[in-house]
């Protein structure tokens, strides 16, 4: 149907594969998805209560998580650079939290762009 990417992503396919990035596959694929499982309850689900704002909600979540994750691993880390990185990650969660209160999705870039979000 013209999308980017051919197939959704299984966690349990490919180990190194995150499921902040399965989440981000699916969201992308989303409107897709919608047309072909219309009849699956799976989707009844994501299409009432708001269920893409949550699910890009979630997706950028866990991207971040996936970022914070990426930045602790390596060669040459010390116990000081992963607090200093964790105590930077959890201030920028309470900043999210109150930019998400007066519905400010600066951060979030897959939850600015969904459609349940903009309608307000």
């Amino acid at each position: 149907m013209y999308e980017t990417h051919v197939q959704l992503l299984l966690h349990t396919e490919v180990r190194w594969l995150s499921k902040g990035n399965c989440l981000g596959r699916l969201a992308e694929l989303y409107d897709t998805l919608d047309e072909i499982l219309s009849d699956r309850y799976e989707m009844d689900i994501l299409r009432r209560d708001e269920g893409i704002s949550q699910l890009c909600y979630l997706a950028d979540i866990f991207g971040k998580l996936n970022g914070l994750n990426a930045e602790l691993l390596g060669t040459n880390k010390t116990l000081l650079d992963s607090k200093t990185k964790l105590v930077g990650f959890v201030t920028r969660i309470r900043q999210y939290r109150m930019e998400l209160s007066p519905r400010e999705f600066v951060n979030f870039v897959r939850l600015s762009s969904c459609d349940d979000v903009s309608k307000g």
